[in-house]
């Protein structure tokens, strides 16, 4: 799914029909993918195993408002082909649809409607709908409605008629000067085919006070056939700027994993993490360190630390990450430093990545090295390219992928 920061992001202003026609604004890509790798394993009878992909790739995003009648329609589709010497494993071809939706706001009352494929921007606990929205209310401010439709196959994929679903939903924003305010609480009805109806609400609150940034995230979910109601996914995080660059930022979740899938049959384990950490932001360069716990329920205790830091240097930005992670007796840990920096209109990216587990199995290790580029070679054309090779002790690769872009 496509995660949705705040309400306004999808929002749409009211579109009238303009005399000039419609317009048309939107960017299609071409893209194309081959990767090879070779694994070799302790006990693997057949000695070394590779395998070859390609994946071929087209993406279209394309707006065309002032149409008859104020529509405008929405389309952010991604469709791929996977070739591979492997004889099982998921579909070759994927249609992914983001968005193929239709969208009306009435000019003389502040309604919306939207047809299609969509996921509504107005809340954020459903997934994507086939189906219809209907929403009252000016863009910021008090709004209320209603969608409803199916869910598609694979979060985005095809559609499908085996589960129905039905939302009802209110938000409200406020601004002032300083501080903002937006909220939504909505109610959902899940009908899986063979299964018992779902139901469940969320409520979100995002405030901005000054330096003071808070967000919260609560779901609750009906147990059946009990009929109890649960908290199912519990997040509060916040951020406040301290001195100058200086940010000191927290977080708490507290997660029922059975229960956030849309044909979850019960509860399941519950899930805690904790996490604290600072950033400093400055002209001269950036550093992020971050400490987290998570806690499964009957289960280990596991930890991480990561950090980032960047340095500008000129035009360019010398930049590393790193993070450590560790759960009883398995461990992770993962460093990548790069350099960015432009030569002429090319945009050039080059990083290391290393990355080391060790879990009840042994140890993987493996190491990468990638350059990537962006070049701009002719109005609203650009170009891309990206390759990398993949080496350890139990593991090569290599990786090119190649892809021009089109505005429009």
């Amino acid at each position: 799914g496509q995660p949705i920061a705040g309400r306004p992001a999808g929002a749409v202003q009211a579109a009238g029909g303009g005399d000039g026609g419609p317009r048309i604004d939107g960017r299609i890509a071409l893209e194309v993918e081959a990767r090879e790798t070779r694994t070799s394993w302790t006990g693997d009878l057949s000695g070394e195993t590779r395998r070859r992909f390609a994946t071929p790739t087209t993406r279209l995003s394309l707006t065309i408002s002032d149409l008859p009648g104020g529509f405008a329609v929405r389309t952010n589709v991604r469709a791929s082909y996977r070739y591979s010497e492997l004889a099982s494993g998921p579909p070759p071809t994927s249609v992914r649809a983001y968005e193929l939706a239709a969208i009306k706001t009435f000019d003389r009352a502040p309604v919306e409607l939207r047809l299609g494929r969509f996921y509504n921007p107005y809340e954020s606990y459903s997934t994507y709908f086939d189906g219809a929205m209907l929403r009252v209310g000016r863009p910021t401010g008090l709004g209320a409605g209603v969608a409803a439709g199916f869910e598609p196959t694979r979060a985005n994929e095809g559609v499908s008629s085996e589960l129905p679903k039905l939302t009802g939903f209110i938000d409200y924003g406020v601004r002032g000067r300083g501080w903002r305010y937006d909220t939504d609480a909505s109610i959902h009805l899940l009908q899986p085919d063979g299964l018992d109806d779902r139901l469940y609400a969320g409520w979100s609150q995002r405030l901005g006070l000054g330096p003071l940034s808070l967000d919260q995230r609560l779901r609750v979910d009906r147990l059946e056939p009990s009929g109890e109601w649960t908290i199912s996914q519990l997040r509060v995080r916040g951020t406040v700027r301290v001195a100058g660059p200086l940010r000191l930022r927290a977080a708490f979740g507290r997660i029922d994993t059975g229960l956030l899938s849309p044909f979850a049959i019960g509860s399941g384990p519950r899930r805690d993490e904790l996490s604290g950490g600072l950033a400093l932001y400055g002209r001269a360069g950036s550093a992020t360190v971050d400490v987290g716990r998570m806690e499964w329920e009957g289960d280990d205790q596991g930890l991480s630390v990561a950090g980032s830091a960047g340095l500008r240097l000129g035009a360019g930005l010398l930049r590393v990450s790193g993070r450590h992670w560790q759960r009883g007796e398995m461990e992770s840990l993962s460093v990548a430093p790069g350099l960015s920096f432009p030569v002429g209109a090319l945009r050039t990216n080059l990083t290391y990545r290393f990355y080391r587990t060790d879990s009840y199995y042994g140890r993987l290790e493996s190491h990468a090295a990638e350059a990537n580029g962006t070049f701009p070679f002719a109005r609203d054309y650009q170009l891309t390219a990206r390759g990398q090779y993949q080496w350890g002790p139990n593991l090569t690769g290599t990786r090119v992928q190649l892809g021009i872009w089109r505005r429009f």
